[in-house]
């Protein structure tokens, strides 16, 4: 696996724009390997990493992704917001692996919970949160 990392690192530094490749170089073996999971069936081209750079990159919350996130957040009301994230987050660290699948799963099961308590929580609702939880940005 420890190979695997490194061509990943690789294949990130040669593809990506400099600033985000140095924050390749710099990445954590773990942060990486969660990548690579995430992104397996995304990446079809070495061309096809510079579309998801956002996982190097900070969020930028004064700029497009403040305007972004704002967007997103108006779709559902504050107090059910706050509900999910917390929700979200224990599902979440309760996992035993962050893989897409994983996600997945805890994401659609618990929005099938909330759906049947709560009325007015949609998909959107639930994967726009974590998409923004996630990446700083709602695309």
């Amino acid at each position: 696996m420890k190979r695997c990392v490194q061509n990943w690192r690789k294949l990130l530094i040669d593809s990506l724009e400099p600033d985000l490749a140095a924050a390749a170089k710099k990445a954590n073996e773990h942060k990486l390997r969660r990548m690579m999971d995430v992104l397996r069936g995304k990446i079809r081209f070495p061309a096809d990493v510079n579309n998801h750079g956002y996982f190097l990159r900070e969020p930028d919350f004064l700029g497009r992704d403040a305007t972004v996130a704002a967007k997103v957040l108006k779709q559902v009301k504050l107090e059910k917001k706050a509900e999910v994230v917390k929700e979200l987050q224990g599902r979440l660290q309760r996992l035993d692996s962050f893989s897409a699948l994983g996600v997945n799963k805890a994401c659609s099961l618990m929005l099938f919970e909330l759906s049947k308590s709560e009325k007015g929580i949609r998909n959107e609702d639930v994967f726009s949160i974590l998409r923004l939880a996630v990446t700083a940005t709602s695309t």
